[in-house]
């Protein structure tokens, strides 16, 4: 063999046999490295009850369990988790307590995943304990409420056909609690009943069918608040309101409400009847509804001096609220009339088809009212009805529907109105019927009227009336299209009316007379007046300018009653009409009547 072969057998063999180290039979099964769960958080187990908790840590059932008499488990001790594994613990209805009953000033409870069923008091009984944590519970058929709390979080949770509410909570303090998922349906005491003060957010929930009322609140000393979120839940078909805020002791009350309705129940969509207290409501339009409901679709009644409400119907694109098909009126606003603060903000909705008013407002010595948008028709009375004082000062009226109601389309009385663009046609009344008001701080009154439709109404289309006691006030109306309306087109019969213009409108075909003044000096220009039953411009009071009118097919073109008003460089035209005539002997008018041909100045007859 060759030498170098034989060294590098020799060194192999060396190397093998060093390398070569430990035991070559496997050692077995290896070994558990991770801990159970029962390691981790050790649990005890409830297999039988009554059973009663006294120590902190982890509970769990094994089992579906029932009791006949007694509260089923009592919890006395912080710091608990109690694990139902998705088992019934059901109790008797004649002789059984709680299903879980947590003491007072327990701390921390947990309560998980299963069913209580058939209790004779509580499915779960807290409502003086600390913060409570309940998730994906389901209750029914209790005697008393399906849960009473204090504070803490309800989440995916049922309770069904318990005796008193789905869910009471009582609080008393403002520690936010949390209700997400719930379904509260069918329940002998109202689905969710909030006492005392507090802060609560509702999400995603069903609060329907209940006997009472679907969500409730009252407090329980002078001086509490509430602050009330809900997001996108149903609150729907309870033999009472949908959600009622009552007191007399509440000091502030927030709400904040998106996409939630409140739609069929027996009484009112949302009833806030506050003594003294500063209301603020904010209102999303994304499928927000207080519909079909016996009563109003929102009642809020705020009659203690120096309340304040604040509210906030705001639309999204595309979308807006709605007060529809309601037996009372679509909303309802009425405050003290002495010292007290109305707001409401960008007004976005459709008020339609209720057997009251579409929105009536009384009230409020101060404040102001801002609608965009919103549809007020078809309603058993008025559209839109503001009863207010001179404090009342809208930062206007743009661009709404108020057509097809029994009585006016808008019916207001207030100390300065602005409408721009509105549409008022085919009303039981007048179109827009506007007063001022008989008492007030400023003592001045003023309505602004821009590019209107004021069509088809059976008063006229638009009406100032005369009101006993009224403060003075001016009337501006410039554009729009006046037609149609039985009793008249513009009337202005209040002579407290001391100023103001009407302007380049276009009146046609009304029942009676196109456009009337009692007031005093106001300028009636560049008008188109044709084919009015009466006189095309009629003007009973004094002092008035007129110029630049085309008055054809009336009965009289232009008729002056009172004193010291001037016409001039006016058409008076139609063979069916009588040009002019002057009543009131006006010193700076024609003193003849006009046949044919331009007099001296300017007004012209053929």
């Amino acid at each position: 063999m060759n030498k170098y072969l034989t060294a590098m057998l020799a060194w192999s063999v060396w190397v093998c046999g060093a390398l070569a180290q430990g035991d070559l039979i496997p050692p077995g099964a290896p070994s558990a490295t991770m801990r159970t769960l029962e390691q981790i958080e050790p649990r005890q187990i409830i297999s039988a009850l009554p059973f009663s908790i006294t120590n902190p840590g982890a509970y769990a059932v094994t089992g579906n369990l029932s009791l006949g008499s007694g509260n089923g488990i009592e919890v006395t001790a912080p710091d608990v988790t109690i694990d139902l594994n998705g088992f019934v613990l059901t109790g008797d209805p004649l002789g059984s307590g709680h299903g879980i009953k947590v003491a007072a000033g327990v701390e921390n409870v947990k309560i998980r995943n299963g069913v209580l069923r058939d209790w004779g008091g509580d499915g779960i009984h807290a409502p003086d304990a600390g913060f409570l944590s309940i998730r994906d519970i389901q209750i029914y058929g209790v005697g008393g409420n399906g849960v009473a709390m204090n504070k803490g979080e309800l989440i995916d949770a049922i309770a069904k056909d318990a005796g008193l509410a789905g869910v009471a909570r009582t609080s008393h303090d403002m520690q936010k609690s949390i209700i997400q998922n719930v379904r509260a349906i069918a329940n002998g005491g109202g689905g969710v009943v909030l006492v005392g003060m507090g802060a609560i957010q509702i999400s995603q929930s069903e609060l329907s069918g209940n006997t009472g009322d679907g969500i409730s609140w009252v407090s329980t000393a002078v001086g509490e608040a509430l602050d009330l979120d809900l997001d996108t839940c149903r609150v729907n078909g309870n033999t009472g309101d949908g959600l009622k805020i009552i007191d007399a002791n509440t000091v502030r009350v927030t709400c904040r409400f998106s996409g939630t309705s409140f739609e069929d129940n027996g009484g009112d969509g949302i009833h806030i009847d506050l003594a003294a207290a500063d209301c603020f409501m904010k209102i999303d339009g994304v499928e927000g509804e207080c519909s079909r409901n016996g009563g109003d679709g929102i009642n809020i009644d705020m009659p203690g001096t120096d309340a304040r409400l604040f509210i906030k119907f705001a639309g999204v694109e595309g979308q807006s609220n709605k007060a529809m098909d309601n037996g009372g009126n679509g909303v309802t606003i009425v405050l003290s009339p002495v010292s007290s603060f109305i707001k409401l903000m960008d007004v976005k909705g459709e008020f339609t088809s209720n057997g009251g008013h579409g929105l009536y407002v009384e009230g409020g010595d101060k404040g102001s009212i801002d609608l965009e948008g919103s549809d007020f028709s078809a309603n058993i009375l008025d559209g839109l009805i503001v009863l207010g004082d001179d404090g009342i000062k809208p930062g206007s009226v743009r661009r709404v529907n108020a057509s097809g109601n029994g009585t006016q389309g808008i019916s207001v009385r207030g100390g300065i109105w602005r409408f721009s663009g509105c549409r008022a046609a085919d009303n039981g009344g007048d179109g827009i019927r506007a007063e001022l008001p008989v008492s007030g701080v400023n003592r001045w009154g003023e309505m602004i009227f821009e590019a209107n439709d004021l069509v088809g109404n059976s008063g006229a289309g638009l009406s100032v009336p005369p009101v006993a006691g009224s403060i003075t006030g001016t009337v501006v109306v410039a554009g729009g299209f006046v037609s149609g309306n039985a009793t008249g087109g513009i009337i202005i019969a209040d002579d407290d009316i001391q100023s103001g213009s009407v302007s380049k409108v276009v009146v046609t075909g009304n029942g009676e007379h196109g456009i009337v003044s009692a007031g005093e000096s106001l300028s009636i220009t560049d008008n188109l007046v044709f084919r009015n039953v009466g006189s095309g411009i009629l003007i009973e009071g004094n002092g008035h300018h007129l110029s630049g009118n085309q008055c054809s097919e009336n009965i009289v073109g232009i008729e002056l009653v009172g004193i010291h008003n001037a016409m001039r460089e006016s058409t008076l035209s139609g063979a069916a009409q009588i040009p002019f005539l002057d009543a009131g002997g006006n010193v700076t008018a024609p003193l003849q009547a006009i046949d044919a041909g331009t007099n001296p100045l300017g007004n012209n007859a053929f």
